[in-house]
C-alpha cells in the first residue's frame, strides 16, 4: 500500500506531465469549461411611457408597441460564451396616468433582429387578468433568443392591444428569461 504523499507525488506528476503532453501540441484543448442554469434573470424597472390615443371611429381598439434594445436588456454575449436562453416571461407593474391595466385585451412579445427573422414569444389574451392588479405573464415559448443577442440588434417588442386611455401613461416592465451558458477559455 502506498504512503499518500507518496499517492499525492504520483498523482501531481502525473497531472504535470498530461500539461506538458497538452502543451506541447499544435492543436487547441479546451482547457477551462464553466457551465451554469439560471432558472430566471429579470431586467426591472424599465418604465415605458406611452402617448394617449384617441380612438377611432369604428375601431375602439388599438396598439402600443414598446421596443426593447440591447441597451435596455443589459444583456451580451462574447465570442467565449455559447448560450440558449429562452423568455420567462413579462411583467407589467406601476402604472401612471391609468389606475390600472384593464384596457389591455392583449399582451404580444415578439423578438427580432437584423439577422433574424422576428418571431412571436409571447400571444396572452390578458381580458381574465383582474382588474387593479399588476401582472407578470409566464411565457411557453421554445424559442432560443441567443441567438438574437449575439447579432447585437436585438429587438424586444412589447405590443399592448386594447381600448387605450387618451391621456398618457407609463408602466414599469420586467423581463424575465431563463439561460444556460458555457465559458471556454483555450490554450
Amino acid at each position: 500500500m502506498r504512503s499518500p504523499a507518496l499517492q499525492r507525488t504520483i498523482n501531481l506528476a502525473t497531472v504535470l506531465g498530461l500539461i506538458s503532453l497538452f502543451t506541447a501540441c499544435d492543436t487547441q484543448v479546451d482547457w477551462l469549461i464553466i457551465e451554469t442554469e439560471v432558472q430566471e434573470i429579470c431586467m426591472v424597472d424599465m418604465v415605458s411611457e406611452f402617448e394617449g390615443i384617441t380612438a377611432l371611429e369604428g375601431d375602439p381598439e388599438g396598439l402600443v408597441r414598446r421596443v426593447l434594445g440591447g441597451d435596455d436588456l443589459g444583456i451580451t454575449l462574447s465570442d467565449k460564451f455559447s448560450a440558449e436562453m429562452y423568455l420567462r416571461g413579462v411583467g407589467v407593474y406601476s402604472a401612471t396616468g391609468v389606475e390600472d391595466f384593464d384596457f389591455i385585451n392583449t399582451l404580444r412579445v415578439e423578438v427580432a433582429s437584423g439577422s433574424e427573422p422576428p418571431v412571436e414569444l409571447l400571444n396572452y389574451d390578458a381580458s381574465n387578468i383582474a382588474a387593479g392588479d399588476d401582472w407578470f405573464v409566464q411565457s411557453e415559448s421554445a424559442v432560443d433568443i441567443a441567438a438574437y443577442i449575439e447579432a447585437d440588434d436585438i429587438e424586444l417588442r412589447v405590443e399592448f392591444v386594447g381600448i387605450m386611455p387618451e391621456a398618457a401613461w407609463s408602466a414599469n416592465l420586467e423581463v424575465c428569461v431563463t439561460a444556460q451558458a458555457a465559458y471556454r477559455e483555450t490554450i
